[in-house]
């Protein structure tokens, strides 16, 4: 219990202090929110009742606190550019960078995996070696010159997917993942890297274990060594990187999203920044930290059902 409460007191604070930080930080962004909704033919007069009318001429550290009194009841304000409702355009964005995270997550584990097997069974072979070098290639390349990349070989050249379109799961299965496959690539062709790296090591470590020894001499073989005493003890690391590396899909979604033009929360916000839109700015980063601040907690309690010694550690504290 007293583990559960340490990591939602962490969890309250990370968010206090991110929407603090993002708060502050958009109000020194240049421009004016209300000049970009009254257009640059306004007049100053114009421009002062629309500042007055958004509650922009309020002291920003006002406006902060009145913003995060309405987000704790659920209401995160109207875009100050459409007047939609934040959280109205949040919801309908959220399930497209939810696949894309998610999709590109399963597909860089379903690469990682199967190779840090292959090549632990056999450290130092030439799979092993041909597999680290692509991997390391991989990792020097960036999410956005991959998207590039798959897009000229898959839409250009062989025109066998699409660039741009996003199909909704209403539309069916199979033409949701074909729009999603591409985007998922980009990011996933980045991130296996280090899932492969941490339990290609950590299989490394196990297989030398005495009870890895033990099973090997009852008769089992390398593949049921490998599934069903080696690779659940090696997971434990495989398990916070995930967790950690939510950043990182999140910052690849946001281009990734913009470059196949994906309605999702990544390409919202970037708009939201051009044009100074300060609540939807807010909106999105809350729903991002929450997000990124959620998958941790859940893989810090998990960790810890796994692992009873961190609980431990944390009630010594």
């Amino acid at each position: 219990m007293k583990f559960l409460k340490h990591k939602l007191l962490q969890f309250f604070l990370t968010i206090l202090f991110v929407s603090a930080i993002t708060f502050a930080m958009v109000d020194l962004l240049p421009g004016d929110a209300a000049i970009v909704f009254a257009g640059p033919e306004a007049s100053v007069e114009t421009v002062v009742a629309i500042r007055h009318e958004m509650g922009l001429d309020a002291p920003v550290i006002v406006r902060y606190f009145c913003w995060i009194k309405g987000a704790a009841r659920g209401d995160f304000g109207f875009s100050l550019i459409t007047r939609e409702p934040v959280w109205d355009t949040l919801v309908e964005r959220l399930p497209v960078t939810l696949e894309l995270l998610l999709f590109a997550q399963m597909m860089a584990l379903t690469l990682a995996i199967p190779a840090a097997m292959i090549c632990a069974s056999r450290p130092g072979g030439t799979i092993d070696r041909i597999l680290t070098t692509v991997g390391f290639a991989s990792l020097s390349i960036p999410s956005f010159v991959m998207a590039i990349l798959l897009v000229f070989f898959f839409v250009l050249q062989l025109q066998w997917l699409p660039a741009t379109s996003f199909e909704p799961l209403s539309n069916g299965l199979a033409a949701n993942i074909r729009s999603l496959l591409l985007p998922g690539l980009s990011i996933a062709l980045v991130e296996w890297v280090i899932l492969f790296q941490v339990l290609r090591s950590d299989l490394i470590t196990t297989l030398g274990e005495d009870f890895i020894l033990m099973a090997r001499s009852k008769g089992l073989s390398s593949t049921q060594v490998l599934f069903r005493h080696a690779l659940r003890p090696s997971s434990l690391n495989l398990l916070t990187v995930v967790g950690l590396q939510m950043g990182n899909l999140i910052g690849g979604a946001l281009v990734v999203e913009t470059i196949f033009a994906l309605p999702g929360i990544g390409r919202l916000l970037l708009t939201a920044i051009y044009t100074r839109d300060i609540f939807m700015i807010q909106g999105c980063v809350l729903w991002i930290t929450l997000g990124y601040v959620v998958v941790n907690l859940f893989v810090d309690l998990l960790y810890a059902a796994l692992d009873p010694r961190i609980r431990v550690e944390v009630s010594i504290e």
